[in-house]
């Protein structure tokens, strides 16, 4: 599944996907354990936290990337879904405020993990506070 969303992320991010599989995809995304419309989790985790293999500390089986949310928010942006983007946007900035620039994080408590002063954490939170979070 941490493939699946690295996809979803890319694919919305570069305009791939017509209308309605853009739809069919966020969709996906709000439906199942990645949290988009779960307010209870950090959104969006690398794999459904209802998966079998769900871990949130576990590199590409649960933890939330900025990199991965920041290419979603830009797709979503460019397919119409405003309020999904503009909470990503706020994810970022919320967990970068109160964890520090960390690699990746844990999408059930938001605690950061990996390296603490990852640059393109920075670099994207630079980037979400230059608009509107």
């Amino acid at each position: 599944m941490g493939y699946y969303i690295s996809l979803t992320a890319r694919d919305l991010f570069a305009g791939i996907p017509g209308e309605e599989r853009a739809r069919r995809m966020v969709g996906a995304l709000e439906d199942t354990g990645f949290g988009l419309s779960d307010e209870s989790i950090t959104p969006v985790p690398s794999y459904d936290r209802y998966g079998f293999a769900f871990f949130p500390t576990r590199y590409w089986r649960g933890p939330v990337w900025i990199n991965v949310n920041w290419f979603l928010a830009q797709g979503l942006d460019r397919y119409g879904y405003e309020d999904h983007a503009r909470r990503l946007r706020k994810t970022i900035v919320s967990l970068c405020h109160d964890e520090g620039f960390y690699e990746y994080f844990d999408p059930l408590t938001g605690t950061g993990r990996g390296s603490d002063l990852f640059s393109w954490t920075a670099a994207l939170f630079l980037d979400v506070m230059r608009g509107d979070p």
